[in-house]
């Protein structure tokens, strides 16, 4: 009996130590370290909208306010990818939001009265046993942009989301009423 009852307070002690251990960093102070410097992706001088980073913490994404999306390696800054998204050319983008971040949803609203939605994503492939991880742009609704604040009608706000099968939109712009 003296045995069992020794080992039980035992246990509990080293399930107390255990505790203390796994609760003791949340008394620490936060830390922040610099892992990396470097210019920014592409070409600094045009606006940045949006960065991203997939979930590895690899590849970043930078989207600019002239329409391109630039994946770059986070820890050089080396541009892997540009790929400038289709039917925002020769227009202004007069809105951004991003949608949830486990979609990777984008809307980019134009000076047109046009959307267009688009998801950044990362295929993950293992050639010769090493991980790659290839970025790509995915448009949900096609490539054209949809036409939603009213012909000629300049986006000023935007909002959308996207959960596979269907999308919701919402915006405002300066002529119109809030439009979903």
């Amino acid at each position: 009996m003296a045995i069992g009852g020794i080992g039980v307070i035992i246990t509990i002690v080293l399930i107390a130590f255990y505790l203390f251990y796994v609760v003791l960093p949340m008394f620490k102070p936060a830390h922040i370290e610099q892992l990396a410097s470097y210019s920014l992706p592409g070409n600094s001088e045009k606006e940045t909208l949006f960065y991203a980073m997939e979930e590895q913490h690899e590849i970043g994404l930078r989207i600019t306010a002239e329409g391109s999306a630039l994946f770059f390696e986070t820890g050089s800054g080396k541009t892997i990818k540009q790929q400038n998204l289709a039917g925002v050319e020769n227009v202004t983008i007069t809105a951004f939001s991003a949608g949830d971040p486990t979609q990777g949803l984008l809307a980019l609203g134009t000076d047109d009265g046009r959307v267009l939605l688009a998801q950044h994503r990362y295929q993950v492939s293992y050639p010769d046993d090493v991980r790659l991880i290839t970025p790509y742009i995915e448009f949900p609704l096609g490539k054209a942009p949809l036409v939603v604040g009213g012909e000629n009608a300049a986006i000023t706000l935007l909002s959308a989301q996207w959960d596979g099968e269907q999308a919701t939109i919402a915006v405002a712009s300066a002529n119109t009423q809030p439009k979903l």
